[in-house]
């Protein structure tokens, strides 16, 4: 495939908007490895800035967390692959992360469980100068992703759906979510698989919203626990789920009472003018706490398989724990 100088521009843009990046920040908010000090919290889970953390944000500024008996510190990472490696060098005890990363990393031999599905979709999105309206205009086009994650399996589905191959489509990897917003926004490549509230700031500045993660109805953002986490400290696992689910209800109020603005000012996007974003919000009510379908399971692992990112004998056997989710369904009835 033929490259376009567009894409050999890319690099030097990037390294621009990393330094830029670095300058000004995506948020107010400075992040740290919790390695880097003595931690009194009983779980440290790494999360991002994105509407499907949300349920954490609100159960941690609510006191959620606190009225059931389990100190939580949330550690906002905005690159996905930053929050994969502290969950990795064991300085977190659950991450927010995607199915096709917990396939590799199980082939890899790490220990932990997913515990449960997150509600997340990314949207992607085109520039304003690109002038591109139908996922069938991708060919040659230049589409910033993280690759080997949800947004890159997305990307591929997307690609297929409208009879392209992956290796027509240019896919730089720009890992941090606000830097691909940022150089979405500057028209620096044609488009970008992005979150919501990204994918909305993006629109409002201009972006199109042509295609989501939501048509092919796998659940693929997921959040992991440390087998060690599970073994050692049951309790307060459960009490942080059940914090989620209280946090869901919360949000579902406030997604029935239209009052989004107050939904997005508990994110860490404070740089943002959340009230011109809010009429762009694709989003719906929020599930509880499930485990991703045995569908979403079988259609990521294939994936990695044909990606040869993970063995072909890989099985994804034993890689949910539905034991939390279980309980919280009990406790309902």
């Amino acid at each position: 495939m033929v490259l376009t100088s567009k894409f050999y521009k890319l690099a030097a843009a990037s390294v621009l908007c990393l330094i830029m990046s670095l300058t000004l920040g995506c948020n107010n908010k400075a992040t740290k490895e919790s390695g880097e000090q003595k931690d009194t919290a009983n779980l440290v889970i790494g999360v991002l800035p994105t509407y499907g953390c949300l349920p954490f944000y609100v159960a941690d500024s609510l006191g959620l967390f606190d009225s059931l008996g389990v100190t939580v510190r949330l550690e906002t990472f905005n690159s996905s692959m930053d929050c994969d490696t502290a969950f990795l060098r064991h300085h977190l005890n659950g991450c927010a992360t995607d199915l096709v990363k917990a396939h590799i990393w199980k082939n890899n031999k790490e220990k932990f469980k997913v515990i449960s599905a997150l509600n997340s979709t990314v949207y992607l999105m085109t520039a304003r100068q690109a002038r591109i309206i139908k996922s069938e205009s991708l060919k040659e086009k230049i589409i910033a992703i993280t690759r080997n994650s949800m947004l890159d399996f997305t990307l591929d589905n997307i690609i297929a759906s409208v009879k392209l191959q992956s290796e027509q489509v240019n896919k730089p990897q720009i890992n941090n979510i606000c830097i691909r917003k940022d150089m979405l926004e500057q028209n620096q490549y044609d488009g970008a698989i992005l979150p919501e509230p990204y994918a909305s700031i993006a629109q409002q500045k201009g972006a199109v919203r042509i295609d989501s993660s939501e048509k092919f109805g796998y659940d693929l953002g997921v959040i992991l626990m440390s087998d060690t986490t599970i073994s050692k400290q049951r309790n307060d696992v459960l009490a942080f789920m059940n914090a989620y689910n209280s946090a869901i209800d919360f949000i579902n109020e406030k997604i029935n009472s239209n009052n989004m603005a107050q939904l997005l000012s508990f994110l860490p996007i404070s740089n943002y003018a959340v009230n011109d974003t809010t009429a762009y919000l694709k989003i719906k009510q929020m599930k509880y706490a499930s485990s991703p379908s045995d569908n979403s399971v079988k259609a990521t692992r294939d994936w990695t398989v044909r990606r040869r990112l993970v063995s072909s004998s890989y099985s994804a056997d034993g890689i949910i724990d539905d034991s939390f989710v279980n309980q919280q369904r009990k406790n309902k009835k």
